[in-house]
This record gives structure tokens, C-alpha cells and sequence, in this order.
């Protein structure tokens, strides 16, 4: 009989739900779950219940990212002698010392690395014009610069919204991961390095800067549609403007136009 795979879950949100129920379909051998519960979620559901119903692990195997620090939860990580670590929208980075605690660790980031390392990628493809897809690499100590497995390019058309290319990203990176997951864990793709000429970068403190509408500035009409786009989700915060000291939020909806 095949030994089967030792794997730690850093699952979150819905995508991460849809791949743990993969994962249990798959009979995968998962022995951990790590949570970050300090982190706001953005979405109106919280998906970490549904990801520690579908395992029912004890709960000494289910870990409080920010009580990892704490020796005696480290050292249960480490005994757990895990053979993959995989991370779907998990909002910390794993230090070294975590990622020391497995064979291998693999990250699923929703853009076609290395272009949108970081946060927000959606968004910013929207705005940089730059590809967005769902790739899936190793982690290193860095953000999402770890060698490339494989990964699935997606091409806006110029009515997508952030959301909508969100959730075009998130169908790829599901796809993606059923597709290659089982080569993946037979060691049967060799990862590549990301050609860092290529490379594009964002904080959250990106973001959060981006959106303000100056009524008094020239823009260009693509770049305000482009911005009005990229700010257009219903879990996040608009376009906005302010007029007679009110400020004022813009979303938009956008269609082909069919006589």
C-alpha cells in the first residue's frame, strides 16, 4: 500500500474550503490545520469552521498562527513530521523556522507569478494591465518568489471588475490544484525559478491608497475607468470622491453592448 502523504492545511476563505473538500475526497492524509483568527476576514463568511468540520482533528492538531511563537505549539507543529505544508489564502508569511517543519512547502498565490507578488493581485492587474491567473510554487522566506510548479494565465477583458477577475482567479487556481496535485506530490514536476525581470510587487498599504478621485485632476479616461474597475468589490472599499465636504462612492458595472 502507497504511504500516504503527511499534510498541514493553512486553508482559508472559500477557495480554501473547496480545496480541503477536495482533499477529503482525495482521502489525503491530513494530520493539521493552521488558522490565523487575528486577521479580519474581508468576505461576509467565515470558511475556517467549515475547514476544521470536514477533518475533525484533535484539537492539539489544530493550530493559532499567532501561538506558533510559543515553544510547545512549535515543537507539536514539528512532531507532526509533516510531508507538505500548503498554504491557500493565508495572510501570514512562514518564517524559516516553520518552514523547517516539513519536507515540503507549496503556497497557492492567485496571479501569474511573478507578476502581483503580494497582496491585492486582482486588483492590480487591473490597473498595471499586467497577467493574472493562479500559480503554484514553493515558499521561501520571501513573498511569493519561491520556484514555480505550474501556473494558469488569465486575461481580463476590459469589463472585469476586481471581483470578477477574483473569482476567475480563484476557479483557475481550483482547476489548477486538481490537475496537478498528485504529480506534484509524487515529485513528478520540477519547479523552475521565477524570471525576476518580470517581477511586480504590492503591500496592503498599496491598496489602501488607491481609490481616492481627485475632481480637480486630469486623468486620462482609461486609467479612471481602470481605477473605477480595480475598486469595484463588494466585500472592499469603493472609488471615491469627495463634492461639498460628502464623500461619495463609486462602483461600476460594466457590459458589452448588444443592439
Amino acid at each position: 500500500m502507497e504511504k500516504k502523504n503527511k499534510i498541514v492545511l493553512f486553508f482559508d476563505y472559500h477557495l480554501g474550503f473547496k480545496l480541503a473538500k477536495f482533499l477529503k475526497y482525495k482521502k489525503e492524509n491530513v494530520v493539521g490545520l493552521v488558522f490565523d483568527n487575528k486577521t479580519k476576514v474581508p468576505f461576509s463568511e467565515d470558511y475556517k469552521n467549515k475547514i476544521k468540520n470536514l477533518f475533525k482533528l484533535q484539537k492539539y492538531n489544530i493550530f493559532e498562527w499567532s501561538e506558533l511563537n510559543k515553544k510547545k505549539n512549535f515543537e507539536k507543529l514539528k512532531k507532526l513530521n509533516s510531508d507538505f505544508f500548503i498554504c491557500v489564502n493565508f495572510p501570514k508569511i512562514l518564517n524559516q523556522k516553520i518552514i523547517s517543519c516539513a519536507k515540503n512547502s507549496i503556497n497557492l498565490h492567485l496571479s501569474y507569478l511573478p507578476f502581483n507578488r503580494g497582496k491585492n493581485p486582482n486588483v492590480w492587474s487591473i490597473i498595471e494591465s499586467t497577467p493574472c491567473g493562479a500559480t503554484i510554487h514553493k515558499i521561501d522566506e520571501k513573498i511569493d518568489t519561491g520556484k514555480i510548479y505550474v501556473r494558469k494565465k488569465i486575461v481580463p477583458s476590459f469589463i472585469d471588475t476586481a471581483e470578477s477577475t477574483y473569482l476567475k482567479c480563484n476557479d483557475a487556481a481550483y482547476d489548477l490544484f486538481k490537475k496537478y496535485w498528485d504529480k506534484i506530490k509524487k515529485n513528478k514536476i520540477q519547479p523552475i525559478k521565477q524570471n525576476n525581470n518580470l517581477k511586480t510587487f504590492h503591500l496592503s498599504k498599496d491598496f489602501k491608497k488607491l481609490g481616492y478621485i481627485n475632481l480637480n485632476k486630469k486623468y486620462k479616461a482609461k486609467d479612471l475607468i481602470n481605477l473605477l474597475r480595480a475598486k469595484t468589490f463588494k466585500s472592499f472599499d469603493s472609488a471615491y470622491f469627495f463634492h461639498k465636504n460628502k464623500k461619495i462612492e463609486v462602483r461600476v458595472k460594466l457590459n458589452f453592448y448588444n443592439k
